[in-house]
């Protein structure tokens, strides 16, 4: 059974008390929401909202997203993207850092992920503009290659010893796994992903 995407209006205050619950227990009791948790756009297979903090400790992001799964058995997901994310974030790469372990932690009863959440525009948002579709390619081709040049043994080595099954990760494991979820939706993936 998928969970559909969406966190509904009922959900949100008990998932906002939760989470500030989980900031403090990490963080310290000083740590406050400086405001609503807002949904955000985009995030083809999570909820995905933005918040600020109030009390961080020196150091930590005050502004942070929270990637909502939908469903318990996604944990390994959460060890295997930090893991990804923050080794890619170590070699230069522009990505946010993922400075808290949620591993084993529930919110809504739903495994999440929490990442600084950096100043900026979403690149669907600039699609309607011609420069920024010619220069998408160009883009696109550089950062795939700077992640190509990561040595991804040291990768692979903390994936292992967080009991992630690298082989899964392989190319051809994941084209089975779309094509298996291709197959269960009659080949439209749209209801999964909401594309």
């Amino acid at each position: 059974r998928i969970i559909p995407l969406s966190v509904s209006k009922n959900d949100l205050p008990v998932l906002t008390q939760q989470l500030l619950a989980f900031l403090k227990q990490m963080l310290g009791e000083d740590v406050s929401l400086g405001g609503k948790i807002e949904q955000l756009k985009g995030g083809f297979d999570t909820d995905t909202f933005g918040l600020d903090l109030l009390g961080t400790p020196l150091g930590f992001p005050n502004r942070l997203v929270l990637r909502l799964f939908r469903e318990k058995r996604e944990s390994a997901r959460v060890i295997r993207e930090a893991v990804i994310q923050n080794a890619v974030g170590e070699a230069g790469l522009p990505v946010p850092s993922i400075p808290l372990v949620t591993e084993g932690q529930l919110l809504i009863e739903r495994p999440f992920i929490l990442m600084e959440r950096l100043r900026g525009t979403v690149l669907g948002s600039q699609m309607d503009d011609p420069s920024v579709i010619s220069e998408f390619p160009e883009l696109m081709a550089n950062l795939q290659g700077e992640l190509h040049r990561i040595d991804s043994s040291e990768i692979r080595k903390l994936l292992t010893e967080n009991s992630i099954d690298v082989q899964s990760m392989m190319p051809r494991a994941l084209l089975r796994r779309i094509t298996e979820m291709a197959e269960l939706c009659g080949g439209d993936l749209k209801p999964l992903n909401r594309w």
